[in-house]
């Protein structure tokens, strides 16, 4: 809810960053308020310009770098509108964190496994696996996800793509300049920026997304002529009323808008078992004994 507020004071949020990417002056258009509820959702509304349309659907791959973190993840998002289902894999010092979400089931399937050793037979080992009602699912591994379109619906509905994203619809961007430099692995980029005020995430960040492609000759691997190639968001949010800091990377070398899935994209591993916590669909118990009936039929060929 947006309360009016007649006077209150913004503070610029100014932090250092050490990343390759080149980041001009916000202009003083992300404010950090002090009460997270005071902000407007979504974007702050000044004049924006579209940019590149993300679909209904899409596939991304890429780079993760927390600025506080000793290790970046390499994670993968598919995100199925169609099907209303979607999976988040972030693959880190050997250890793969999977959660897949089904919009439909209201459900959410969350495990954490090591990656196969080289011997080249050795089963992937679950470390654990469970099943969860998604409007009360809070990942044990992955802070990221794909939250609710609404809090306050009783079911959880699928986000839109843009909402996945943080970025077109109601998350207002401007087009700031055209940049090629290391951080866009020297790929000629439309640099577009807006403040998030993340609901999901219950902050407030700066957002840029580096669009690459219009000037080359060829489409990227995925076959997309234009597509994100580095994204840096870094600001503040808030849990249980505590301030913290967020800053992130991305280095997109994969996105694919509208594709087709396959419904292996959404499985576990075939020799997992995953436990379940949720009542919503619950299967029957196993009976403690069965019996069974079988009838002998005999015929006779005759030959003539």
């Amino acid at each position: 809810m947006i309360m009016p507020v007649r006077c209150f004071t913004y503070v610029l949020l100014m932090i250092p960053l050490r990343t390759n990417a080149v980041i001009d002056d916000f202009e003083g258009k992300c404010a950090a308020l002090v009460h997270p509820w005071l902000r407007p959702r979504y974007g702050w509304f000044w004049p924006s310009t579209s940019g590149p349309s993300v679909g209904k659907s899409y596939i991304l791959k890429y780079e993760y770098q927390e600025f506080f973190a000793n290790q970046p993840a390499w994670v993968e998002e598919y995100f199925d509108r169609k099907k209303e289902r979607a999976k988040i894999k972030a693959v880190s010092l050997g250890v793969e964190f999977v959660d897949i979400y089904d919009f439909a089931a209201q459900t959410v399937t969350s495990y954490k496994a090591r990656k196969p050793s080289t011997s080249g037979w050795d089963p992937q080992t679950q470390d654990e696996c469970g099943i969860y009602d998604i409007k009360k699912f809070r990942s044990q591994y992955l802070h990221m996800g794909f939250p609710c379109a609404s809090k306050f619906s009783q079911t959880c509905k699928m986000p839109s793509a843009e909402q996945a994203l943080r970025y077109g619809g109601l998350y207002k961007y401007s087009f700031k300049r055209s940049v090629i430099d290391s951080s866009t692995r020297n790929i000629k980029s439309k640099l577009y920026t807006a403040c998030i005020e993340d609901e999901f995430l219950n902050g407030t960040y700066e957002s840029y997304y580096y669009w690459g492609g219009e000037d080359l000759s060829s489409p990227f691997p995925s076959g997309e002529k234009e597509m994100p190639v580095y994204v840096e968001q870094h600001g503040k949010y808030w849990s249980h009323t505590k301030e913290h800091d967020y800053r992130t990377t991305k280095n997109i070398p994969w996105y694919l808008k509208d594709p087709a899935f396959s419904d292996d994209m959404f499985q576990i591993p075939p020799s997992m078992h995953c436990y379940s916590y949720t009542d919503l669909h619950e299967f029957p118990a196993m009976p403690g004994s069965f019996s069974f009936s079988q009838e002998e039929i005999g015929f006779t060929f005759e030959f003539r």
